[in-house]
């Protein structure tokens, strides 16, 4: 008996603890904030909180019991989702987690699920567990933190783009710049090289003639220095007169904004110069540039080259007199011939004969001279006795003249290669010069 009493006592007492724990159980699972309800295999109810009891209220307008009752007739707008989980947890055994998506008058609630099987000694699943919390708020949270994200998420993929734009621009800026500053070197080098040549003469003048800047040929074609010149007005430089007649041939540039070019001729040199309008963008004549070069020395050769041509005039026109004087000279010979050959003719007369046809030679010696001087060909050079030419220059020179002319030659030949005409011109002239000198 006392061993029943005991047995009874303890059995008591286990049932009183586990009344206990299924109280503290029920009171912590109705403290929730999560539903917490457990189905048969059928999907019936057999436990749930106040959590569960609330919902079902607000939003089935159940207040009854749900002992016995089926999930889906509690919360008849749970989607087909929902029995599809179910059913995998009674058919694999295993506990499953989903997010659900439930709308509710025409509200869409988020429920975080969580469904553990118990199985009973053979491992069949005959309750279901489950856990339901509403994440409705943090999926709006996490829907509004997606789109701010993906608003900030395009702000920057537009910043980026702008930026990226900008910089895009900035570098082609950057990248004209440097072309302007190249080209502005290579403008200031091209400058300088201007300025600094000591062939060409460069001025830069404001409208009324003030020097702005010169290069160091320029100011001292001014008969001064680059900083004595600059700031100066040109006629000062240049005199009035000059300048009033620089100003009227310039009339074209300042009327018409026209490029003007003239020789200038300034103490004794002559200068090939140019006036460049300087238009600023409103199309209006600011300065003017003036180049100008010395071509004193081309114009000489210009001048030989004329006098050339001159000469070449004359020599044609000499070529043409030499060939008719030589034409009356083949004449005059041929006439001699004839009387010396026709005609008795006294000793002292066949003697002036003989002179008059030397003479004619010699004459025709001149006229080929002259040919040879219009053609510009060569002398004909042959070796000759100098004393006979002396003596036939002397006396045909000196014929009717009352100066008589004795030349002091030596007995020897004096033989040399030359052109006896030339030299006999040459001779000739000398003698002639002297006569004129000594007559007065």
């Amino acid at each position: 008996v006392s061993s029943l009493f005991s047995i009874a006592v303890s059995q008591r007492l286990s049932d009183h603890s586990l009344k206990r724990s299924e109280e503290r159980y029920r009171t912590t699972v109705d403290n929730l904030d999560d539903m917490v309800h457990v189905i048969d295999d059928e999907f019936k109810l057999i436990l749930y909180n106040r959590k569960v009891k609330e919902n079902a209220a607000s939003f089935s307008g159940l207040s009854d019991s749900l002992l016995g009752k089926s999930i889906f007739e509690v919360f008849p707008f749970l989607s087909p989702d929902v029995f599809t989980h179910y059913d995998q947890v009674l058919k694999t055994g295993q506990m499953n987690r989903t997010l659900d998506t439930t709308r509710v008058n025409n509200m869409v609630v988020y429920t975080d699920a969580q469904r553990i099987p118990v199985l009973d000694i053979s491992g069949k699943v005959i309750r279901i567990i489950t856990i339901l919390r509403d994440v409705t708020e943090f999926k709006r949270i996490e829907n509004n933190l997606k789109g701010l994200a993906n608003d900030l998420e395009r702000r920057v993929a537009h910043r980026t783009s702008e930026l990226a734009s900008k910089n895009k621009a900035l570098e082609t800026e950057i990248e004209q710049h440097r072309k302007t500053a190249y080209a502005l070197d290579l403008s200031q080098e091209l400058t300088r090289t201007l300025m600094n040549t000591p062939y060409i003469i460069l001025l830069l003048l404001e409208v009324n003639g003030d020097v702005v800047a010169c290069n160091d040929l320029g100011a001292k074609s001014l008969g001064s220095t680059p900083d004595q010149v600059i700031g100066k007005n040109v006629s000062t430089l240049i005199g009035n007169d000059m300048f009033n007649s620089r100003k009227g041939l310039a009339r074209k540039l300042f009327e018409e904004k026209e490029i003007v070019q003239f020789r200038d001729q300034r103490e004794g040199r002559w200068f090939d110069t140019t006036l460049l309008p300087v238009i600023d963008n409103n199309g209006d004549l600011v300065r003017v540039t003036v180049i100008a070069r010395d071509i004193t020395a081309q114009r000489r050769v210009e001048e030989e080259i004329q006098r050339s041509q001159k000469l070449e005039s004359i020599g044609v026109l000499a070529g043409g007199i030499a060939h008719d004087f030589n034409n009356y000279l083949t004449g005059i010979l041929g006439y001699i011939n004839i009387v010396r050959l026709k005609t008795r003719i006294p000793d002292d007369a066949r003697a002036l004969l003989e002179k008059a046809e030397k003479a004619t030679i010699e004459s025709r010696l001149l006229a080929q001279q002259l040919l040879t001087f219009s053609k510009g060909g060569a002398p004909v050079c042959q070796t000759t006795d100098l004393r006979e030419i002396i003596r036939e220059s002397v006396e045909f020179s000196t014929r009717g003249s009352p100066i008589q002319c004795c030349p002091n030659l030596p007995e020897e030949p004096m033989p040399a290669l030359v052109d006896a005409g030339q030299i006999g011109q040459v001779i000739n002239n000398l003698i002639l010069n002297a006569i004129h000198a000594v007559s007065g």
